[in-house]
């Protein structure tokens, strides 16, 4: 693997430039990605100002964008790892994971990564229907710290009393994202705001009913993330227990079949305080565009 610190050495001047690329005896490609002794691509885009280099077994706080061969975006740290995109420097791997200890805090490069390995080692997945045709994934790497354990966790109750301080101001955020996105709009309790997109006098969605949904949940920037629109209607029986948010029980319990609603939900009749899966922080008003498919 390449000397951790060669990298700076790098793009200290271009005699060092030169130097290092006959060191590792690979030639610079046009397209001004290197390849790494492991046959990794890569290209330094921005020299940070740290002073060591994280070791085997460092926590690392990133920002990375997940690119298809395509130049698709599909996962972007900043609104896909709310608490922080954290990973341990392990040596073992053969993505871009491996190049870490390389790096130091501010350093920012562009990798090219086999999409079967990359997606085993990210995600522990195989190739998603997304990427199903490509032979690469390009990773967009900066390296923001190197902390220990208990660093990460001070710095993942920092974010939760940030999102929790920010929730104080919901109810307005929820009005005010109301009046500028919809010119009417009505309400039901629990501050339950929404706007029927399409009105129908057809089967009401009543408790003991199976109903059939599809729906889109957004955060209020706009930001998909969840989409359900495209797949099979989810079927369940209304009023049966936490097979819905509150929130949508809710809502449900105010449209007909065929009929398609925007619906906010306050952060308490959503993920609440917990959050989900680390795509939906704490304290985060959810809008959820949803279809009555059938009634029966």
């Amino acid at each position: 693997m390449i000397g951790k610190n060669k990298i700076h050495a790098l793009l200290c001047g271009i005699f060092a430039l030169i130097g290092f690329y006959s060191c590792t005896k690979k030639e610079l490609r046009e397209d001004g990605f290197s390849v790494a002794d492991n046959g990794l691509y890569y290209k330094l885009c921005e020299i940070g100002e740290g002073q060591k280099n994280p070791e085997e077994g460092d926590l690392v706080l990133l920002n990375v964008n997940f690119r298809t061969q395509k130049d698709s975006l599909f996962f972007d740290s900043r609104h896909n790892a709310w608490m922080g995109y954290f990973l341990k420097v392990d040596n073992s791997k053969r993505g871009f994971q491996s190049y870490l200890d390389a790096m130091l805090e501010g350093d920012s490069l562009v990798f090219m990564v086999n999409s079967k390995v990359f997606f085993r080692e990210v995600f522990d997945s195989e190739l998603p229907f997304f990427s199903k045709n490509d032979t690469i994934v390009k990773a967009e790497i900066r390296l923001m710290a190197i902390m220990d354990s208990s660093e990460m966790n001070a710095y993942n109750y920092s974010k939760l009393l940030e999102l929790k301080e920010n929730s104080v101001n919901e109810g307005e955020q929820i009005l005010n994202f109301a009046k500028a996105n919809w010119k009417e709009f009505d309400s039901i309790p629990e501050q339950l705001l929404f706007k029927k997109l399409i009105s129908t006098k057809d089967s009401s969605v009543i408790e003991g009913k199976t109903v059939s949904i599809k729906y889109t949940g957004f955060f209020l920037d706009g930001r998909i993330f969840d989409n359900a629109q495209s797949s099979k209607p989810f079927d369940f029986t209304y009023g049966s227990q936490q097979q819905l948010l509150p929130g949508l029980q809710i809502a449900l319990g105010v449209m007909h079949k065929g009929e398609i609603a925007k619906f906010i939900l306050p952060s308490h009749l959503a993920f609440g305080e917990q959050g989900s899966s680390g795509i939906v922080p704490p304290y985060a008003p959810l809008v959820y565009e949803v279809e009555v498919v059938d009634v029966k």
